[in-house]
């Protein structure tokens, strides 16, 4: 009977501190989704820039929100 050799790799690498932050930066409390209709260049052109520059397109709009929230609250108009 022929031995069974086994090769040890070494151990991963920690995982980097930008594994915690994703984590981290993820919204607090239940998510509600919506669902919205945008016309096809406005979408294509979104899509391109966020890819470009590594960036999640749901993360984008959830900022793009908040702004707007922010903004109609300090109007009167909105409340939340």
């Amino acid at each position: 009977m022929t031995a069974k050799k086994i090769t040890m790799l070494a151990r991963p690498a920690p995982a980097s501190p930008d594994a915690d932050n994703w984590v981290n930066d993820q919204p607090a409390g239940p998510m509600k989704r919506l669902t919205i209709d945008i016309d096809l260049g406005k979408h294509k052109r979104f899509k391109s820039l966020c890819a470009a520059l590594g960036l999640k397109m749901a993360d984008e709009i959830r900022r793009a929100v908040d702004r707007r929230i922010s903004e109609l609250q300090k109007k009167g108009e909105g409340t939340a």
